[in-house]
């Protein structure tokens, strides 16, 4: 992160040297070009200048997709007075387009664009702006984003836009962006735009919450974080730019099912709302974890409709698949899972595909160091035995023992303290635990401080 920060703060300082038309010049070259708008779904005015105004804008605005503007007056510069603040579709992507001559002016008065995707975890509808200069945003209500607020999920683009005298709440602890207020979603991109003399209690300029950021030859000057005390406090965090937090993205994941609930419970930002490939394994484990709402959890976690929990179709994600069509490939391992269909019914698979890597041969070759031992006994004695083995035949200064279930977790490890030694050294290890604990433990057991680890899956 302080390498990223950097790099940003070194273009930022190069690009005030060289101001081409009044636009950064292009140090840095991006793959992100000016948006097409030659085939517009909505053109503002139809040649007047009077056609050009905050009406028409906010019924464009409402029907999203590609908004140009045609105000007359031969290319020369329009302002529309911006009166109260206009809605973007939040079901649509939206482009708006200035052409290098609309300023739309917030008069001092009102905060002058905002969509919401009710729902931080989506980085879709996505909101480019180009060529637009935004004056005179202003916000006092509890967030910031006084020319642009993007309000849970959604993305936003900027190219070749201007941002000047923007103003948010003064003082607050979690409110940011004088000019953008981004929250959760996907990220925010800020290509050769201009933020001048924009004020909010954190980052005059830009506020980013739980998304990510790229800016590319864009210049700050004049910004300021008008809060005092930082977080907790009344902000102040950030003079152009404050930045907070940047949700995972993760297409597959590898794990095991307790650690996976564990993260989708206790971990900040762990989001699955884009994962493509579940790959399980200890599969086996799945079915004894029903009992638990394991799946209800990850489908939840994963944004899937519940209408679609019983009709799963194949098919891939890309960037057209509809919100409503969210699915994710399960691909199971296992050396014990079992073949009963009724069984696996419960896991919701579509046509699934078994891959077996058993030999066929009539001898296997097991590694000379691996040996196997088993006692038959009654469950009632299997702690008397264990404790019998760990003190006269399992002469290791080291023993992990695996068990089924947290309760016998709690159970086992609590007997062999009672029936071991005090200089044998006792715990365990289970997804109840927060992961600092767990990896406490493990390099206590790895050092020799604890002699035997009891565990449940969530080591695997």
């Amino acid at each position: 992160m302080k390498l990223i920060l950097f790099v940003i703060h070194s273009l930022l300082i190069l690009n005030k040297l060289f101001l081409i038309n009044g636009l950064p010049s292009i140090i840095c070259p991006s793959s992100i070009e000016l948006r097409d708008t030659s085939n517009p779904t909505t053109v503002v005015g139809n040649g007047t200048l009077s056609s050009c105004n905050e009406i028409n804008l906010a019924i464009a605005l409402n029907h999203g997709g590609i908004i140009t503007f045609n105000c007359g007056l031969n290319g020369q510069s329009v302002t529309i007075d911006i009166h109260n603040q206009l809605d973007i579709s939040n079901t649509t992507d939206t482009i708006i387009d200035g052409n290098d001559i609309i300023t739309l002016n917030g008069l001092g008065l009102t905060r002058i664009l905002k969509f919401n995707r009710n729902d931080f975890r989506y980085s879709t509808p996505m909101l480019t702006v180009q060529r637009l200069r935004f004056i005179n945003g202003y916000c006092q209500d509890l967030d910031g984003g006084c020319a642009i607020f993007q309000s849970l999920g959604g993305s936003t683009i900027v190219m070749n836009s201007i941002f000047e005298n923007n103003t948010g709440p003064i003082i607050g602890q979690d409110v940011a962006g004088g000019a953008i207020w981004t929250i959760g979603g996907g990220t925010t991109i800020i290509i050769r735009s201009i933020f001048l003399e924009n004020k909010c209690s954190n980052g005059g300029g830009l506020g980013i919450l739980r998304s990510g950021l790229i800016i590319i030859n864009s210049h700050f000057e004049g910004n300021q974080a008008t809060g005092n005390g930082g977080n907790p406090g009344n902000g102040g965090n950030g003079g152009a730019i404050s930045f907070d937090g940047w949700i995972s993205s993760i297409d597959i994941i590898v794990c095991t099912p307790g650690r996976l609930v564990e993260h989708i419970s206790r971990t900040l930002g762990f989001s699955l709302i884009h994962l493509r490939y579940l790959v399980i394994d200890e599969a086996d484990r799945i079915i004894d974890e029903f009992k638990q709402d394991w799946l209800n959890i990850l489908d939840n976690a994963v944004g899937l409709s519940s209408h679609l929990k019983n009709d799963f179709q194949p098919y891939m994600l890309n960037q057209s698949s509809s919100l409503n069509r969210k699915i994710y490939q399960k691909l199971l391992f296992s050396a014990t899972l079992t073949h009963n269909p009724e069984i696996l019914q419960q896991l919701n698979l579509f046509r699934p595909i078994l891959f077996s890597s058993l030999s066929t041969s009539k001898s296997i070759t097991m590694p000379s160091t691996l040996h196997e031992n088993f006692i038959v006994c009654s469950i009632t004695y299997k702690p008397l035995i264990i404790a019998y083995l760990i003190q006269n035949q399992l002469h290791s200064e080291r023993i992990m023992i695996f068990v089924h279930s947290k309760k016998d977790v709690d159970r086992l490890s609590s007997l062999l303290k009672l029936l071991l030694p005090n200089d044998i050294k006792v715990n365990h290890i289970s997804r109840k635990l927060t992961s600092k604990k767990i990896q406490t433990r493990l390099n206590m057991f790895e050092h020799g401080q604890i002699q035997i680890l009891v565990c449940s899956d969530v080591l695997a």
